[in-house]
């Protein structure tokens, strides 16, 4: 099909494939130049640039190819059009590592939106499905398109986050994108959501994305099909454009039930909320402390995000890293993946301590709710942590002394100190502690402890918290 049959349509993807086809092969020619060209005139007019549609030719990147491009390396437009290339060539290997280098080096000189979508492509390929989620929105804060609501939306999908809005969002703007209907069939199938189909019980394309009988890649033939109508019989053209219009119409005038459903379906267990994610970075090299208080007195407290309780924070009031953070915490509570939360404690404290003075330095732990909680959620991450930053292992110095203590979030007496069911185990006389618990909510339970560890002979103390609760949503 000639690209004026696709501009005809509205095909903006296919538009957009053709575009990166010609920006491919000036790459393997060599003229860099042409080829930047061509892939942004691409990416700026696709929602979705997989590989459907055979647009890239899978020729090998050669020492020929390199050659060709060698007058043009170290410009942003070779870092930019050779990580696209390296990202689409499986066959090469270390193609992912390769891809990435390339366009870190294509950001330093230009941190612009194609940049920061490539890399979320990448990072994406590489399950790193946070990091990637941040690309894309810092290439969406730059670049309102559809392309980016649609990679927003798949990431929030991936980490069990609702992306529904935004890939509906995206379906809007584009509206004969194929695959982006298929993925808002799939995922809205996922989150239960049922849009009442009163008047278009007629048109193929509302009855097969309603049924869920149908499969999706199904669903997805049957609109392509739609799509490619023969220009040259004028009743093929009119019936099928009319089935594209009206689909659009019937997604229009259901945005609001739509959107107003997912605030409801948005609302998931505590359950589901844990993801297999990364540290969470402030920037982009190490976790730091992002949240510390402004004085010593009396005591010194550092958390590295700030906590949104669920039960007055539902999902939908929350941006994407809140929401990771939130979940981050929960793998803490229930000891998840104790190394990783190690590592992540072990770039903070180096980011804010000389780490000669940390080998000084002993940790303990506030016990959680009963002696069994807290071996699931601190035994295993204090042995890590102390292993690679040189801390003393205090785990046992500090410990359970009554075997159930109810939680204030979970119905405790909130003036019952917690002192009272817990007890020193060794001494702490003369001792620098870092004192790390999971969330600081009010601050009580830590003031007891410390005032506790001053009295039994601790000469300094400092607390480390995962999280610090937000007490209103006002």
């Amino acid at each position: 099909m000639k690209l004026k049959d696709y501009i005809n349509k509205n095909d903006f993807d296919s538009i957009g494939k053709s575009f990166l086809k010609s920006g491919i092969n000036y790459a393997y020619q060599g003229d860099v130049d042409l080829s930047y060209t061509f892939l942004q005139l691409g990416l700026d007019n696709l929602t979705c640039d997989c590989l459907n549609g055979d647009w890239f030719e899978s020729q090998k990147i050669t020492k020929e190819n390199l050659s060709k491009a060698k007058k043009s390396a170290n410009t942003k437009e070779y870092f930019f059009c050779y990580s696209f290339l390296y990202f689409h060539s499986e066959q090469v290997e270390g193609y992912l590592d390769k891809s990435l280098d390339l366009i870190d080096k294509y950001l330093k000189i230009s941190p612009d939106y194609l940049g920061f979508y490539l890399k979320g492509r990448i990072l994406s390929m590489k399950d790193q499905k946070f990091e990637a989620l941040v690309m894309f929105e810092k290439s969406y804060e730059l670049d309102k398109s559809s392309r980016n609501l649609y990679r927003i939306g798949r990431q929030k999908e991936f980490l069990n986050i609702n992306g529904v809005k935004e890939i509906f969002q995206a379906a809007i703007e584009n509206p004969h994108s194929v695959c982006c209907y298929r993925i808002l069939k799939v995922n809205t199938q996922k989150r239960g959501i049922k849009v009442p189909n009163n008047h278009h019980k007629t048109n193929p394309l509302v009855t097969s994305f309603l049924d869920t009988t149908i499969e999706v890649w199904d669903f997805q033939r049957k609109f392509k099909k739609i799509l490619n109508y023969d220009f040259s019989n004028f009743y093929e053209v009119e019936k099928n454009k009319k089935i594209l219009d009206n689909f659009s119409f019937f997604l229009r005038m259901n945005e609001f039930f739509i959107l107003q459903v997912f605030l409801q379906k948005n609302e998931i267990t505590q359950d589901s909320l844990f993801v297999d994610t990364k540290a969470i970075i402030q920037n982009e090299n190490s976790p730091v402390f992002s949240i510390e208080n402004q004085t010593t007195d009396p005591y010194k407290y550092y958390a590295l995000w700030q906590y949104f309780p669920v039960n007055r924070f539902p999902v939908n009031t929350l941006n994407s890293k809140d929401l990771v953070n939130r979940n981050l915490i929960f793998e803490f509570k229930d000891g998840v993946n104790p190394e990783k939360f190690a590592k992540i404690i072990e770039f903070a404290l180096k980011n804010k301590f000389n780490p000669n003075i940390l080998s000084k330095k002993t940790l303990i732990i506030i016990p959680a709710s009963n002696s069994i909680k807290t071996e699931k959620r601190f035994k295993t991450f204090c042995q890590k942590l102390c292993a690679i930053t040189g801390l003393e292992n205090g785990y046992e110095y500090l410990v359970n002394s009554e075997e159930n203590r109810t939680p204030v979030h979970k119905g405790g007496d909130r003036n019952k100190s917690i002192i009272s069911s817990i007890k020193l185990n060794s001494s702490v006389n003369g001792k620098n502690l870092i004192v790390i618990d999971d969330v600081r909510t009010s601050g009580k339970s830590s003031n007891d402890v410390n005032q506790f560890l001053k009295q039994n002979g601790a000469n300094s103390t400092v607390f480390i918290y995962f999280g610090r609760t937000v007490a209103s949503n006002s």
